[in-house]
């Protein structure tokens, strides 16, 4: 059978499954998540480390991301997981983010538009 009676299942204390969850929820002793950021400048990869908070947003990620590769004053967008992470207001607990996960940091002088489409003969 493909799944077990739950009248005939016991009540028992809480499932391995639920206390390996109890060990990783987020409000844990140790919250720090540890990000690889990758970015392109001119053909070269380069690779920068940068530990934020599970609690942090995503505007907190890019202030440390920028100060990190010296992309101040530039436009940044962070990609994990090929998923594009927005909005600035929201915490990174939002987002399935583990600790060394790779974020692809893109930084263009211009401003990306609000629909989605690149400006008419701008760059990036």
């Amino acid at each position: 059978p493909c799944c077990p009676n739950p009248a005939t299942m016991s009540v028992e204390g809480p499932s391995d499954t639920d206390r390996l969850l109890d060990d990783v929820e987020l409000g844990s002793s140790s919250d720090e998540l540890r990000l690889r950021i990758k970015t392109a400048k001119h053909g070269d990869t380069t690779d920068e480390i940068v530990t934020v908070r599970y609690t942090n947003t995503v505007r907190e990620l890019k202030e440390a991301v920028s100060e990190a590769i010296g992309a101040q004053g530039k436009f940044l967008r962070l990609i994990s997981a090929g998923r594009m992470l927005n909005p600035n207001d929201m915490p990174l607990s939002s987002f399935k983010l583990q600790d060394n996960s790779v974020i692809h940091a893109v930084v263009s002088n211009v401003a990306p538009r609000s629909d989605g489409t690149a400006a008419a003969g701008g760059r990036g």
